[in-house]
């Protein structure tokens, strides 16, 4: 039996909501990116934080961590994320 991992990142959580609704409707399991120093709560403040590290390609620390030995349990991955600026966002660039 084919087994699928829903991978997503979330700042705001609309991304974070649909990832575990799917995942409750498909039984796939979730997880989410969660960065070692997370983006600020402030709206303004995120917009500025994430176009420099876009700008200047930083590729913002990872707080999840995953074991290689994990991709391999699944055949498919779904990748889940906001768009920002016609593009990903740079922890997606990191993983």
């Amino acid at each position: 039996m084919a087994k699928t991992l829903i991978l997503y990142f979330s700042v705001y959580n609309s991304t974070h909501h649909l990832a575990e609704e799917i995942s409750r409707q498909t039984g796939f399991v979730s997880i989410e990116l969660e960065l070692v120093i997370p983006y600020s709560t402030d709206y303004n403040t995120v917009l500025n934080q994430a176009q420099n590290d876009q700008h200047k390609q930083i590729r913002p620390a990872l707080k999840t961590k995953i074991d290689s030995k994990k991709w391999a349990e699944y055949d498919t991955i779904i990748l889940g994320y906001l768009n920002w600026w016609a593009s990903i966002p740079m922890p997606i660039a990191t993983l």
